[in-house]
C-alpha cells in the first residue's frame, strides 16, 4: 500500500509543476522532450511496478525475481536520468580539464554497475543472501558447488541462487577495482575540485555499499540490513554517475 501510495504522489510531484511551466512556456526545445521522455519512464516504471505484483502475491507469497529486476533497473534509470538532467542545468558544459583516461575507466564502471544493480534485484528476489553466509569465500570455496546445473543450462545465470550471488560477489569486487583505477587515474593528474571531489565521493559509497553487502551476507539477509543496501545502492549509482558526468568528453 505504502509502495503504491508513493508512487502516485511520485506522480503528483512531477505532474503539477509540469503542466505549470508547460503553460507559462518554461519548457520548450529540448528541455521539454526531455520532461516529456521522463513523464513516460514514470508511467513505465507504474506500469512494470503493476506488471510485477502480477506475478505473485495473490496465490504465492513472493513475486518473479526477473520482474522484480526489470522493475527495479526502471526505476534506477529513472532516477539517473532525472539526476543527469539536473546536473546538465545546474553544470552545464564538461569539465575544461579533459582526462581521456578517468572518463574511460568512469564509463566502464556505470555499465558494470547497472550489471550490479540487476543482479543485486536477482539476489533479492531469489532470496539468494540467505545462503553461502560467509565472506571472502562462499563456504569455504571461491565457488560454490552448485555453481553450474548441467540440465539447467544458461538459467543458472538468472535462476540458480548460487550462480547469482557468485556473480553479484564478482561484480562487487570489479566495482571496487575500477573505483581504484579511478582513483589512480587522478591522483598524479590536475583535476578541477568537482572532478576530485566526485571521486571521493565514489571511494566513500564503494566502500560503504561494499561493507553493507558484507554484513547483508554474514548476517543472512535481515529485512532491515538488506533495505539499507539497497538504500546504498542508490548512493553509489549517485556517485557513479555524478563521476561519469564530470568526466565525461563532449
Amino acid at each position: 500500500f505504502i509502495h503504491r501510495l508513493v508512487g502516485r504522489l511520485i506522480g503528483v510531484v512531477f505532474l503539477l509543476p509540469f503542466l505549470w511551466f508547460l503553460f507559462t512556456r518554461k519548457l520548450q526545445g529540448v528541455m521539454l522532450r526531455k520532461a516529456l521522455f521522463l513523464f513516460a519512464l514514470g508511467g513505465l516504471q507504474g506500469f512494470l511496478g503493476w506488471f510485477m505484483v502480477k506475478s505473485g502475491l495473490i496465490e504465492r507469497t513472493s513475486v518473479s525475481h526477473i520482474r522484480l529486476a526489470i522493475h527495479l533497473i526502471t526505476a534506477f534509470f529513472t532516477f539517473g536520468f532525472t539526476f543527469w538532467f539536473a546536473l546538465q542545468l545546474m553544470e552545464g558544459k564538461p569539465a575544461t580539464k579533459k582526462l581521456p583516461k578517468s572518463a574511460a575507466w568512469s564509463v566502464t564502471l556505470l555499465a558494470v554497475l547497472v550489471l550490479q544493480l540487476i543482479y543485486g534485484a536477482l539476489v533479492a528476489g531469489l532470496h539468494a543472501g540467505k545462503i553461502y553466509n560467509t565472506f571472502p569465500l562462499m563456504n569455504g570455496a571461491i565457488m560454490p558447488e552448485s555453481l553450474w546445473v548441467n540440465s539447467w543450462g544458461v538459467r543458472n545465470l538468472f535462476d540458480n541462487p548460487g550462480t547469482v550471488q557468485f556473480i553479484h560477489r564478482f561484480f562487487a569486487f570489479t566495482l571496487l577495482f575500477l573505483t581504484g583505477m579511478i582513483y589512480s587515474s587522478i591522483r598524479n593528474s590536475t583535476t578541477s575540485g568537482q572532478q576530485r571531489r566526485s571521486v571521493y565521493f565514489l571511494l566513500a559509497a564503494i566502500g560503504l555499499q561494499f561493507t553493507l553487502g558484507v554484513l547483508t551476507i554474514l548476517y543472512h539477509a535481515p529485512v532491515v540490513l538488506s533495505s539499507v543496501h539497497q538504500i546504498g545502492a542508490f548512493f553509489l549509482f549517485m556517485a557513479g554517475l555524478t563521476v561519469a558526468f564530470r568526466f565525461r568528453v563532449d
